[in-house]
Protein backbone atom coordinates (compact mmCIF):
# COMPACT_ATOMS: atom_id res chain seq x y z
CA UNK A 1 0.00 0.00 0.00
CA UNK A 2 2.36 2.54 0.72
CA UNK A 3 3.63 2.55 -2.82
CA UNK A 4 -0.35 3.45 -4.13
CA UNK A 5 -0.33 6.25 -1.28
CA UNK A 6 3.04 7.78 -2.86
CA UNK A 7 1.36 7.91 -6.29
CA UNK A 8 -1.74 9.88 -5.09
CA UNK A 9 0.24 12.33 -3.27
CA UNK A 10 2.44 12.67 -6.05
CA UNK A 11 -0.57 12.69 -8.20
CA UNK A 12 -2.01 15.68 -5.84
CA UNK A 13 1.48 17.50 -5.82
CA UNK A 14 1.48 17.44 -9.31
CA UNK A 15 -2.39 18.71 -9.67
CA UNK A 16 -1.49 21.67 -6.74
CA UNK A 17 1.81 22.22 -9.03
CA UNK A 18 -0.27 23.19 -12.50
CA UNK A 19 -2.89 24.55 -10.33
CA UNK A 20 -0.37 26.98 -8.71
CA UNK A 21 0.80 27.62 -12.33
CA UNK A 22 -2.53 28.66 -13.90
CA UNK A 23 -2.93 30.80 -11.13
CA UNK A 24 0.73 32.58 -11.66
CA UNK A 25 -0.18 32.49 -14.88
CA UNK A 26 -3.98 34.34 -14.70
CA UNK A 27 -2.17 36.95 -12.06
CA UNK A 28 1.23 37.36 -15.05
CA UNK A 29 -1.82 38.43 -17.49
CA UNK A 30 -3.44 40.72 -15.18
CA UNK A 31 -0.31 42.80 -13.84
CA UNK A 32 0.66 42.67 -18.25
CA UNK A 33 -2.66 44.36 -18.71
CA UNK A 34 -2.06 46.81 -16.12
CA UNK A 35 0.88 47.70 -17.31
CA UNK A 36 -0.65 48.03 -20.93
CA UNK A 37 -3.55 50.48 -19.71
CA UNK A 38 -1.01 52.39 -17.32
CA UNK A 39 1.35 52.91 -20.56
CA UNK A 40 -1.92 54.32 -22.41
CA UNK A 41 -2.47 56.48 -19.39
CA UNK A 42 0.82 58.12 -19.41
CA UNK A 43 1.07 58.51 -23.46
CA UNK A 44 -2.53 60.51 -23.40
CA UNK A 45 -0.78 62.70 -20.05
CA UNK A 46 2.13 63.08 -22.12
CA UNK A 47 0.53 64.44 -25.31
CA UNK A 48 -1.71 66.51 -22.72
CA UNK A 49 1.10 67.80 -20.57
CA UNK A 50 3.04 68.59 -24.20
CA UNK A 51 -0.13 70.72 -25.39
CA UNK A 52 -0.51 72.70 -22.42
CA UNK A 53 3.43 73.57 -21.93
CA UNK A 54 3.00 75.03 -25.80
CA UNK A 55 -0.14 77.15 -24.46
CA UNK A 56 1.58 78.24 -21.48
CA UNK A 57 5.08 79.25 -24.34
CA UNK A 58 2.47 80.64 -26.54
CA UNK A 59 0.93 82.73 -23.72
CA UNK A 60 4.15 83.53 -22.19
CA UNK A 61 5.37 85.09 -25.36
CA UNK A 62 2.76 87.74 -25.38
CA UNK A 63 3.24 90.56 -22.91
CA UNK A 64 0.01 90.77 -21.06
CA UNK A 65 1.37 92.93 -18.39
CA UNK A 66 2.62 95.57 -20.72
CA UNK A 67 1.24 99.46 -20.10
CA UNK A 68 -0.27 100.75 -23.42
CA UNK A 69 -0.23 104.41 -24.10
CA UNK A 70 -3.13 104.73 -23.28
CA UNK A 71 -2.55 103.37 -19.46
CA UNK A 72 0.45 105.52 -19.48
CA UNK A 73 -1.33 108.87 -20.23
CA UNK A 74 -4.14 108.08 -17.66
CA UNK A 75 -0.77 107.85 -15.10
CA UNK A 76 0.64 110.97 -16.58
CA UNK A 77 -3.01 112.78 -16.26
CA UNK A 78 -3.07 111.46 -12.39
CA UNK A 79 0.43 112.84 -11.79
CA UNK A 80 -0.57 116.33 -13.00
CA UNK A 81 -3.38 116.03 -10.85
CA UNK A 82 -2.13 115.09 -8.10
CA UNK A 83 0.92 117.29 -8.75
CA UNK A 84 -1.70 120.26 -8.78
CA UNK A 85 -3.81 119.32 -6.02
CA UNK A 86 -0.35 119.52 -3.93
CA UNK A 87 0.74 122.80 -4.96
CA UNK A 88 -2.85 124.70 -3.94
CA UNK A 89 -2.32 123.11 -0.38
CA UNK A 90 1.23 123.75 -0.20
CA UNK A 91 2.19 126.08 -3.20
CA UNK A 92 6.21 125.48 -4.26
CA UNK A 93 8.25 128.37 -3.34
CA UNK A 94 9.94 129.79 -6.60
CA UNK A 95 12.27 132.47 -7.10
Amino acid sequence: MPAARTRTTKASAGADAAAKQAELEKKINNLESLVASLKKDLALHCKKSEKEFQQLSEKKAEPSNALTEKDLEGIHRAISRLNSRLDKINPRRRG
